[in-house]
């Protein structure tokens, strides 16, 4: 097992982080994704316009009895951090999901088996109809080390260690 300095473990690919991403897979479903955190500031700042509307009740103390407060709190947010990862998180490019991945009843004259096309509406619609993909999706692409130099390196085969 190779044992971190903390300078690699704290390193990260910026350009992984913002720009190329890396690639997540979730069951067949293939994603290329940019970092939740890091280097990648344009999420954070899209997260906190997408607030911005909502603070009030996102910010709302929820008592011991108000458990309907605090569903929606956490419907609403789950709905901003879809909407912010489709727009700032995911690279345009996606493989594997269907027309039957995204629509609860697919259109009439659609086939369920044909690829969807990536657009940040057809990624909103996957995951908010598969919450739980994007619950694993989100974990990866939040994942400091998911986004490593060294780690990266290692796994390619392009360190000078390996």
């Amino acid at each position: 097992m190779t044992v971190l300095t903390n300078r690699e473990f704290y390193r990260t690919d910026r350009d992984l982080e913002s720009a190329t991403g890396i690639r997540i897979e979730i069951g067949n479903w293939i994603f290329w994704s940019k970092r939740a955190g890091g280097s990648n500031t344009a999420f954070q700042a899209r997260m906190t316009v997408l607030r911005k509307p909502h603070e009030r009740l996102l910010n709302a103390k929820v008592g011991a009895n108000d458990e309907a407060l605090a569903q929606q709190q956490q419907d609403l947010f789950q709905k901003l951090l879809i909407q912010a990862a489709a727009e700032k998180l995911l690279l345009p490019k996606w493989d594997g999901v269907v027309m039957a991945d995204i629509y609860e009843t697919v259109p009439e004259g659609t086939d369920p088996n044909a690829e969807a096309p990536f657009s940040v509406e057809n990624a909103v619609a996957l995951f908010t109809l598969q919450p739980d993909s994007f619950n694993d999706f989100y974990k990866e692409a939040a994942e400091m080390g998911n986004f490593r130099k060294k780690v990266v390196e290692d796994q390619s085969g392009n360190s000078v260690t390996a």
